[in-house]
């Protein structure tokens, strides 16, 4: 509708005129109170502007004619500068991040091209080491243990050619081997494997896997020292005992939401980012389920260097920290038990103090505890004060008391306790420990840079790192618990063995030949598989 101002009409398509700057515009719209223009030359680009219809004659004139006073021309003026910076602004943004996006894609493609060219040198440069290593006559078992032809694998070890493979020819032809059961041909390669690389020990874990199978005889197993038999299965009462405490008598029983509940947790147990101290309260079944079957076993590889060494007493004062639901007590329990049913003449004592601050684990503790000491051997008495406590916080009542203490699984990362807390735990220990004590860490593969701080840490305080392993695995295949766990889809993943890594520190490093010749005499678990010069 047109509108008028003095004896002016103003339509759509109307142009004004801008007097002291000479801009023009033209009229697009109107309203009851508004005049809409879009301005023209000079401009390089066209803005649109909205005006009371008091204001459009401040600086313009229709048909250049003035239709209102100059008294608002500053004003308009400013207006029209603020359009023309805003309108720059806007400009040089848009090519700044024009020029962001190309540098972005250029950045993009050379990193494509390098990696692709990185890819190429690496493609040449096995194609090179294959074939050097054809002409010095080491035949590629890797890449056929990898592409599952064990055809091609036996071929090359059943030839005359093995006493020429080497080291990692020997670890794919033993890890075919023991999948294809043939257990006897394992401890033929690795006895290969130790004579003609006596320090490579990548073949250790697999041969305790297959001592976990196949018991050989003194002829045919005097080749090294160091091997653990573990046992194929957790003890019956300690499966038996778990189901009771997650109330079922399988775990098929498990309803679909507490299924799924756990299902989540076990993915989410371990969080290497976690910043505060983990909570078990609403997670401690999940935890007994998923890992508990897990790490059995494991502190069973630093007691048998102990007992090689002869260095385990028959009656041994044990400090626990962080027991969680009793893993690794029950494991120590299993192994003094095995230890007195081998030497039924002597007596063996364990008197052990666990601390556990989570109540729901503490249950659990005293519940497969008191299930397993009644079948431990009768030459084996056992006594087991559980202290409800965080162990960092742990007061020692006795100072230099204990000849062994244990932390498992407390001290990584996933744990969310700080660096210095865990290097406080050093104070803990060297106040507890008497002056021939050992202190067993016991942390997972990825976390093994722990316990070499912890026993710097624990330099300081007179103590030396006696034995570590930065990567050991233990068989599991053939527990039931972790089966079933497989067949209830509890977990999401199957795997053959469970690494981690372990640390044992000594209070004084010296020779201690009186609890050497103490315990000489004892028959040990760990087998005597390889002997040098056999």
């Amino acid at each position: 509708m047109p509108k008028s101002i003095g004896q002016q009409t103003i339509r759509i398509g109307t142009v004004l005129f801008h007097r002291l700057n000479s801009i023009q515009a033209t009229v697009i719209g109107l309203d009851e109170k508004h005049v809409h223009v879009k301005y023209d030359k000079p401009l390089e680009n066209t803005i649109e502007g909205k005006y009371r219809y008091s204001d459009i004659g401040i600086q313009l004139f229709f048909n250049e004619e003035e239709v209102s006073s100059d008294i608002y021309e500053n004003n308009l003026s400013a207006k029209v500068k603020k359009d023309l910076e805003e309108e720059k602004l806007r400009k040089e943004e848009g090519e700044r991040k024009r020029k962001l996006r190309e540098k972005e894609v250029r950045e993009r493609r050379e990193a494509e091209e390098k990696a692709r060219k990185e890819r190429q040198a690496k493609a040449e440069f096995e194609k090179k080491t294959k074939e050097a290593n054809h002409q010095r006559g080491q035949y590629e078992i890797r890449d056929l243990y990898k592409s599952k032809d064990y055809n091609g694998v036996i071929f090359y070890w059943e030839s005359e050619e093995r006493d020429n493979f080497n080291e990692w020819d020997y670890y794919f032809c033993m890890k075919t081997l023991y999948e294809l059961n043939r257990y006897k041909d394992c401890l033929e390669c690795y006895q290969y494997c130790k004579r003609n690389s006596p320090d490579f020990n990548k073949l250790d874990s697999i041969m305790e896997l297959v001592l976990s199978h196949e018991s050989f005889s003194d002829e045919e197993g005097r080749v090294f020292t160091g091997l653990m038999k573990y046992p194929l299965d957790l003890p019956q009462i300690v499966t038996e005992t778990v189901l009771k405490i997650l109330n079922v008598s399988s775990l098929s029983e498990i309803d679909y939401q507490r299924r799924l509940r756990m299902s989540f947790q076990g993915r989410t147990l371990y969080d290497p980012d976690r910043v505060e101290v983990a909570d078990y309260s609403v997670s401690s079944d999940t935890y007994l389920l998923t890992y508990f079957p897990l790490n059995y076993y494991k502190i069973w590889k630093p007691l048998g260097v102990l007992e090689l060494e002869h260095k385990l007493p028959l009656q041994c004062k044990v400090l626990e920290l962080g027991a969680g639901p009793g893993t690794a007590t029950l494991g120590l329990i299993s192994f003094y038990s095995k230890r007195a049913e081998e030497n039924p003449e002597e007596n063996y004592c364990l008197d052990i103090t666990a601390v556990e601050r989570e109540t729901s684990f503490s249950s659990m503790f005293y519940e497969l505890t008191s299930a397993i000491i009644n079948t431990c051997p009768s030459n084996l008495n056992i006594r087991i004060q559980l202290v409800q406590q965080d162990a960092f916080l742990f007061e020692v009542e006795n100072p230099n008391s204990y000849e062994l203490i244990i932390e498992s699984y407390m001290l990584n990362s996933y744990e969310g306790r700080k660096l210095e807390e865990q290097e406080e735990i050093v104070n803990v220990i060297v106040k507890a420990m008497n002056n021939d004590a050992f202190f067993i860490m016991i942390e997972p593969a990825n976390s093994y840079e722990i316990i070499c701080r912890i026993a710097q840490k624990a330099k300081d305080k007179g103590m030396g790192l006696y034995k570590e392993s930065s990567y050991e695995s233990i068989p599991i295949e053939n527990i039931s618990l972790y089966q079933e766990t497989l067949s209830a889809k509890l977990r999401w993943k199957d795997i053959q063995v469970h690494s981690f890594s372990y640390g044992i520190l000594k209070r004084s490093i010296r020779d201690d030949t009186e609890c050497q010749q103490k315990n000489r005499h004892t028959r040990i678990l760990s087998r005597m598989v390889y002997e040098p010069g056999s």
